[in-house]
């Protein structure tokens, strides 16, 4: 017995050793995964408020920091795709959303801030692609559980931003373009062709710019008339120069030396009647040319006007489309 107990005194020392080592491990271990989550967290939120900023170098830095300790996380995972929208790569962004969530976010099983994230990207996505109004209805679901003055009132501002920038730069693009119309016009009603040439290439690439199909058919068709109308301007202009360059002479009366001849009366009567003939001939060439050049100025006139209609549709259902989708790096 006494033999027994002082075995257990001896062994005891050792027991409370490794009694006061596990638990020692423990209390760090627990501090260590309580610190990890804390910087977790950090990072996550981090990363939101620099997507909300735009800024994708930081919220990379707090995506590598999130990825660090939890790169298969829900949240980690969103951010993801947060970081590769800013980056530019929208097509990319969703392939990783629909990774996470699949290709119905709506019935995803997400807990209450994986879902805000979602939300917020969503947003973004839907913004980045220029749909305005949806990217407001994801943010507004959003800012139900995520901080709406942090998280949701930097992308509205942002996108009312970019919006109206896209406005001002639409306004000037067919302000431009309305210009460049009207030079081409003016120059087709002069019949300056090789001048219409140039002009319409500059039309032209200002068209296919263009992010509506309807103005861009309106307005090609309006470039068509002006170049048609170009070309009858120049048949007319040139059928103008040819006649003012035509020599036509006049029959001449006989010599005042053979006046009291025998032969003067008959060759004043050939005289008279060669006269006649070639007045008649002048006054039906004269006809012809003035009906021919009124039927070119009325073409030129037809086509100057349907050209102009057709600038004037073009140019309505160009300022009625919506702008272009802006940038992804500004959703």
């Amino acid at each position: 017995m006494n033999a027994t107990s002082a075995r257990d005194s001896r062994d005891r020392p050792d027991r409370d050793w490794f009694f006061i080592a596990f638990v020692a491990f423990s209390v760090i271990l627990c501090a260590y995964t309580g610190m990890q989550r804390l910087r977790f967290a950090r990072s996550l939120e981090a990363l939101a408020t620099c997507a909300a900023q735009g800024e994708a170098t930081c919220a990379g830095v707090a995506l590598e920091t999130a990825r660090a300790i939890d790169e298969r996380a829900v949240r980690t995972r969103l951010g993801q795709a947060e970081v590769r929208l800013l980056l530019g790569d929208a097509d990319g962004a969703k392939r990783a959303l629909d990774e996470v969530v699949g290709p119905d976010p709506d019935s995803a099983s997400l807990d209450r801030s994986a879902r805000g994230d979602m939300l917020l990207l969503l947003g973004d996505l839907a913004a980045a692609r220029g749909q305005a109004s949806r990217a407001q209805s994801r943010w507004t679901e959003a800012a139900v559980i995520v901080d709406e003055d942090a998280l949701v009132r930097p992308r509205r501002d942002r996108l009312a931003r970019t919006l109206a920038d896209a406005d001002a730069s639409a306004s000037s693009q067919l302000g431009q373009l309305h210009a460049a119309f009207d030079k081409l016009l003016a120059s087709a009603e002069a019949g300056d062709y090789d001048a219409v040439q140039l002009e319409v290439r500059d039309v032209n690439m200002q068209i296919r710019a263009l992010p509506s199909q309807l103005a861009r058919n309106k307005l090609g068709l309006a470039v068509d008339a002006a170049t048609r109308a170009a070309s009858v301007a120049r048949q007319r202009k040139t059928a103008s120069d040819s006649l003012g360059s035509y020599n036509s002479t006049a029959p001449q009366p006989p010599s005042d030396t053979l006046r009291g001849t025998p032969v003067y009366a008959r060759l004043m009567d050939d005289y008279r009647r060669n006269l006649d003939r070639w007045q008649s001939m002048q006054n039906d060439r004269d006809r012809r040319n003035n009906a021919r050049d009124s039927d070119l100025a009325t073409s030129v006139s037809s086509l100057l006007a349907q050209a102009r209609a057709l600038l004037d549709d073009g140019m309505t259902a160009a300022a009625a489309a919506p702008a272009p989708p802006p940038s992804a790096q500004t959703p």
